[in-house]
């Protein structure tokens, strides 16, 4: 659950137009909006949003396994499945839009 959850945020923040913070490496600050022609990441912001989703998915699916008496290795292997999906287009995504230029 917690891959899942690490794979739709990262897919979210690269994808959709999520409010993230950049940092501005040659001004060294931070800001909510990078202003234009201005070197901008916003890696940081994305790879903290994908570690809290992964925590949270973490935590509910060990709440939901702990609450079960069913068999979820089905649901756990097609769950790990759809994550590195998730992961594999956000990875296609990014590189996609930085050759865009």
């Amino acid at each position: 659950m917690g891959a899942f959850c690490a794979g739709a945020a990262y897919l979210v923040t690269t994808a959709g137009r999520v409010g993230l913070f950049f940092y501005l490496p040659v001004e060294r600050r931070w800001v909510v909006v990078a202003p234009p022609r201005t070197i901008a990441m916003d890696w940081f912001s994305r790879a903290l949003w994908t570690l809290v989703a992964l925590v949270v998915g973490a935590l509910v699916g060990a709440w939901i396994e702990s609450r079960s008496s069913g068999d979820w290795r089905r649901v756990t292997a097609a769950l790990w499945q759809l994550a590195a999906l998730l992961l594999s287009w956000g990875a296609v995504f990014t590189v996609l839009w930085l050759l865009r230029g």
